[in-house]
């Protein structure tokens, strides 16, 4: 190779990134040489910035409607709202001078209390004043209206309206229950005798030519005869003779309704002498009632005897006394002994009526009844404002208790 002896080919010391140099030194032009083999592929390079938005497309056509979705479950039912009591009248706003009652002030009324206000500033117009739930000032429900005025008379009733169509028969019910059987009817006309057959003779059965047997066998078998219910009983029958027996009614079986309709303000009983039951009067009553109560009248008084050991014993006596001695700003009688019971109690009895008749004029009044005991019916005194000179006056003393 003429005047390129010196070609060098570079080491790979002098091998750029991606490229492979050769020094060749200025000689002639030789032949190409054959192409190389492909290096290897080089390391991926960074990300490049985002291109600008491209232009939006053209909006698609809307698609059909879709089902409607089941419906959701229901929410629970709220609380009760709170009912409201309209209260009668009608009353005037707070710092009115209408000549009505004043509105009640809340702290005063109820929860639910509503009251009908006149409003001050258009004639016959009302507001309602409510007392809410829980609150602590009235809730105004202004131009609520006025008070509703009385109910007109009815007017006249209107012509009757045109038959409508008959509409479509329903279907048919259920068959209702059988009714009760009707009453049985007449007898008809008995019929021709029959020839008669077997061992019946005329001659033996019917001695009197009547068309009726003159008797009948005994049952060979006596039947039993028998009451169930509220009325039970038995008894047995053969046909030879007329069958009684006794019969038992059960408990609790008579009630009210299966007895006698008695007239108003009547007792079932009977006032004297043993028989039916009658219906008693209250007067019969309260002398059947009384006659086992024991009464004592005596110098002492009287006393009604229970038959449940109560007793009530009651006196009344007249004392004349005077009525001056002074006690502090007042003037007293002296001690007032009310005496001894008509029949003695087994313990003291509780006083329950104790009362003063004085003379027209003379104001005064009687202390308590004290020093009582089973026997005696106690003390008192007389008090007046006054000094009184020697009068009468009427005492009636009451007491109940037991004398056995």
């Amino acid at each position: 190779m003429s005047n390129c002896d010196d070609m060098k080919v570079v080491t790979g010391e002098d091998i750029n990134v991606g490229k492979i140099a050769f020094r060749i030194p200025r000689c002639g032009t030789g032949t190409q040489g054959g192409q190389g083999e492909q290096g290897p592929k080089g390391d991926k390079g960074e990300q490049g910035e985002q291109g600008i938005q491209g232009i939006q497309g053209i909006q698609g056509e809307q698609g059909e409607t879709g089902p409607q979705g089941i419906q959701g479950v229901q929410g629970p039912q709220g609380d009760p709202g709170m009912s409201i009591n309209i209260q009668g009248g009608t009353y005037r706003e707070p710092g009115s001078s209408k000549g009505l009652p004043d509105l009640p002030a809340f702290e005063d009324t109820a929860e639910g209390a509503a009251y009908v206000v006149d409003d001050d500033e258009i004639d016959g117009q009302y507001d309602l004043y409510i007392h809410g739930e829980g609150g602590t000032d009235w809730t105004v429900v202004d131009n609520w209206g006025g008070v509703p005025g009385p109910q007109g008379v009815q007017g006249e009733q209107g012509p009757q309206g045109e038959q409508g169509e008959q509409g479509i028969q329903g279907i048919q019910g259920p068959t209702g229950e059988t009714g009760a059987t009707g009453p049985k009817g007449d007898q008809g006309d008995k019929g021709d005798p029959g020839p008669g057959v077997g061992d019946m003779l005329k001659s033996v059965y019917d001695t009197n030519s009547n068309g009726v047997a003159d008797k009948a066998e005994k049952l060979a078998t006596a039947r039993k005869i028998e009451l169930t219910g509220n009325v039970t009983g038995y008894g047995s029958f053969d046909g030879g003779a007329d069958l009684t027996f006794a019969a038992t009614i059960a408990n609790n079986a008579v009630t009210n309704t299966k007895m006698a309709t008695m007239a108003a303000n009547t007792i079932k009983g009977r006032a004297s002498s043993s028989g039916m039951p009658q219906d008693l009067t209250a007067a019969q009553a309260l002398a059947i009632v009384e006659s086992g109560v024991e009464i004592v009248s005596n110098a002492n008084g009287m006393a009604w005897k229970y038959p449940s050991g109560v007793m009530v014993c009651r006196k009344t006596l007249t004392i004349s006394t005077d009525l001056n001695s002074a006690y502090g700003a007042l003037f007293q009688t002296p001690p007032i002994y009310l005496g001894n019971w008509a029949v003695a109690f087994t313990a003291m009895p509780e006083i329950t009526g104790f009362t003063l008749v004085s003379p027209e004029g003379v104001p005064c009044y009687a202390t308590a009844i004290f020093g009582g005991t089973a026997s005696y019916a106690g003390n008192c005194w007389l008090h007046s404002p006054f000094s009184w000179p020697t009068y009468s006056y009427t005492f009636t003393v009451t007491g109940i208790g037991q004398w056995k």
